[in-house]
Parts: C-alpha cells; sequence; structure tokens
C-alpha cells in the first residue's frame, strides 16, 4: 500500500523531501498519500500518524 510506504519513509527519513526522494516520488506524492494515511489513521499530524502506525505494527 502506498500510504504504508510512504509512513515508513517519513519515519525512516525523518522528512517528507526525504522520503520522496528515498521513494523516487515527488515531495507532493508523498504529501498527498501522508494526507491519506492520516485521515485512515484519525490523526492530526504526521508524527501522530507514524506514533499510530508504529503501536498498530503498521510500520517498524
Amino acid at each position: 500500500m502506498a500510504e504504508t510506504r510512504a509512513l515508513q519513509a517519513v519515519a525512516d527519513h525523518g522528512c517528507l523531501q526525504r522520503a520522496a526522494v528515498a521513494l523516487g516520488v515527488s515531495y507532493k506524492t508523498v504529501e498527498s498519500q501522508l494526507m491519506a494515511c492520516r485521515s485512515k489513521l484519525d490523526s492530526i499530524s504526521t508524527t501522530q500518524a507514524v506514533a499510530t502506525g508504529l503501536r498498530e505494527g503498521l510500520i517498524t
């Protein structure tokens, strides 16, 4: 799932720009995927989404 890959990349690289480079996609693509991910996880921020993803075992 693209949203999970984007969330994992942000967790690994610390920011959207580095995550986009690592994934080989644009910043806007990662931003869009994280917006969808935040919505699905009912998170108000990327940090909260990463924490929720870690807690629920969606990312490592």
